[in-house]
């Protein structure tokens, strides 16, 4: 069972990589709700949609920066696990971040 007092103890690559997805697919969403409401003639609505689209494909390309700058090890060539709250970057040489 995870303690919730330690759940801001570690930055996790794989549910940073979770997030990301999350983000996209919401914008894709999005893209879909403004076809539709496009299709059935409601301009200002498709506009809106579009929108919000656009603003979950910036939050996933800062997420993505993010990451790359917080979990590439240049020095191994490959993504890191995670980094802990004391900055402790923890590399166990997961092959599912890589």
């Amino acid at each position: 069972m995870t303690d919730p007092d330690r759940l801001e103890e570690v930055i996790a690559a794989y549910e940073t990589t979770l997030f990301y997805a999350s983000q996209l697919a919401y914008a894709d969403i999005y893209d879909m709700l403004a076809d539709n409401a496009e299709k059935s003639g409601n301009s200002t609505e498709a506009s809106r949609c579009s929108a919000v689209a656009e603003q979950y494909r910036t939050y996933a390309a800062n997420t993505r920066e993010m990451f790359n700058n917080v979990f590439w090890d240049a020095e191994k060539g490959r993504y890191i696990g995670g980094v802990n709250k004391d900055g402790v970057r923890l590399d166990f040489g997961f092959t599912f971040v890589n």
